[in-house]
């Protein structure tokens, strides 16, 4: 009696894409760190939650969803790599000479988005963020969480996971009425433009 054993192994299906994670944003950066040029610029950072080193050469960066291979990170001798469970910033400077770890492109405080994407151009993560308040940062806590918040001192390259918190600074309620004196009875509507907010009020 003979048997026969095949092994068949298929790279493309056992290796999946890595697990990274855009882990804190700052769009309006007025007083914090500076980059290798001494300039305050726009980051993100991003965590790597692995077990085992990733070299981001070739990894695609954007701030647009329609766009996603925007920034191609460059290959080389001196590509970035984020050790196991460590982090890396990104600088979002809209200037690539500064070097490997900056894009073409830059941050809006006024909120858009941040992405990234596989060398093989497979979105591995993205976050949508709205409007941000200066030298306040935005990010996931727990690292790597599903759940975001807002920093009052911002943890760049280091863990979210003790770093404090601030409520975010919201935009100004919309009266449907302009403010002054009025001969007769009016109706009144208070709205606010961002989801979720709850418009507490007293007459007198």
């Amino acid at each position: 009696v003979v048997s026969l054993f095949f092994i068949s192994i298929f790279p493309n299906l056992a290796e999946g894409k890595e697990i990274l994670f855009i882990n804190e944003i700052l769009a309006s950066n007025k007083n914090g760190i500076t980059d290798n040029t001494g300039a305050k610029e726009d980051w993100f950072e991003i965590y790597n939650p692995n077990s085992y080193e990733i070299d981001l050469a070739g990894y695609y960066l954007s701030d647009n969803t329609t766009n996603p291979t925007k920034f191609q990170i460059a290959g080389g001798a001196g590509s970035p790599k984020i050790p196991a469970g460590g982090f890396i910033i990104i600088w979002a400077s809209n200037s690539i000479a500064r070097g490997v770890l900056h894009t073409n492109f830059a941050l809006s405080a006024s909120g858009e988005a941040v992405l990234i994407s596989s060398p093989q151009q497979e979105l591995i993560d993205q976050v949508i963020f709205g409007p941000q308040t200066d030298d306040v940062s935005y990010g996931r806590k727990p690292d790597g969480s599903g759940t975001f918040v807002f920093f009052s001192l911002s943890t760049p390259a280091t863990s979210n996971n003790s770093a404090a918190t601030v409520l975010p600074k919201l935009a100004l309620p919309v009266f449907s009425q302009t403010a002054g004196f009025k001969n007769a009875a009016f109706d009144l509507a208070i709205t606010h433009p961002e989801p979720g907010v709850r418009i507490r009020y007293r007459s007198e």
